[in-house]
C-alpha cells in the first residue's frame, strides 16, 4: 500500500496533535462569588457572596449582619460551601478557620 493510497482525512475539525505543545491544562481565574450558609440561621438558606477574596468577601457579609450601633458583636460562623472547615468572623475583621 502506497502513501498516497491512503485516507488521511479526520473527523475532527482541528486535530490537537499538530501544531506544537498544546496547553492542557486551563490556569484558573481568581473566583469572586461563593456560596455560603451560615451557621445557626433558622432559613437553612444557601447565600451566593461576592469579593476579591474569600476573606474580603466574608468581611463585607459579616458587616451587613451586625449592627452598627450595637455595644457588641458576637462573631458569626459561616460554611463555604465546597470548603472543609467553618470560618469564624470577627468584629474587628479577623477571619479564622476552625479546625472542627
Amino acid at each position: 500500500m502506497s502513501h498516497n493510497s491512503r485516507d488521511n482525512s479526520s473527523p475532527y475539525a482541528k486535530t490537537p496533535h499538530h501544531g506544537g505543545p498544546q496547553r492542557k491544562v486551563e490556569i484558573a481565574g481568581p473566583q469572586e462569588t461563593y456560596v455560603v450558609r451560615e451557621m445557626g440561621d433558622c432559613a437553612d438558606a444557601n447565600k451566593t457572596i461576592k469579593g476579591e477574596t474569600l476573606n474580603d468577601a466574608l468581611r463585607s457579609y459579616a458587616k451587613t449582619k451586625w449592627h452598627p450601633r450595637a455595644s457588641m458583636c458576637l462573631p458569626i460562623y459561616i460554611k463555604v460551601i465546597g470548603e472543609r472547615y467553618v470560618r469564624c468572623v470577627w468584629a474587628s475583621g479577623k477571619v479564622e478557620v476552625m479546625p472542627w
